[in-house]
């Protein structure tokens, strides 16, 4: 992901303006990335998806993510993302200076919500209009 955010930006693109997107293991990914990286971008979307690595994580120094969106959504009882991967995640992001938008909703199936898709398509309209 720090390759692909790099040559984003080398082609004009300001950090700002970028949203990093994962669905499933996708997000799984990218909180791991977002927990340990901590990328100054416009924002973040996880959708059914968790951070993987140990409970414990270094403390970064600072507010590293200065109030960066992060929408999490994900389902109750999801067969393959424990909710409480999910939790853990927000609350990461929370410490590390994210601004967090977390909602289960219940359930047991694997899928992204219509809620889900219209709350990161306001996401994009806020930063498209920044």
């Amino acid at each position: 992901m720090r390759a692909t955010l790099t040559a984003i930006e080398a082609d004009g693109f300001d950090r700002r303006r970028i949203v990093l997107w994962g669905f499933s293991q996708g997000a799984c990914l990218l909180a791991q990335f977002a927990v340990h990286e901590h990328p100054r971008v416009g924002g973040l979307v996880l959708f059914t998806g968790g951070y993987l690595g140990p409970a414990e994580v270094e403390a970064a120094p600072g507010n590293p993510f200065d109030g960066v969106p992060a929408l999490i959504r994900s389902i109750e009882h999801d067969p393959w993302v424990a909710v409480e991967r999910v939790l853990w995640t927000a609350e990461a992001l929370t410490r590390l200076g994210a601004s967090v938008d977390l909602r289960i909703d219940p359930g047991d199936e694997h899928v992204i919500t219509s809620e889900a898709t219209t709350s990161a398509a306001a996401l994009l309209a806020g930063l498209a209009g920044a």
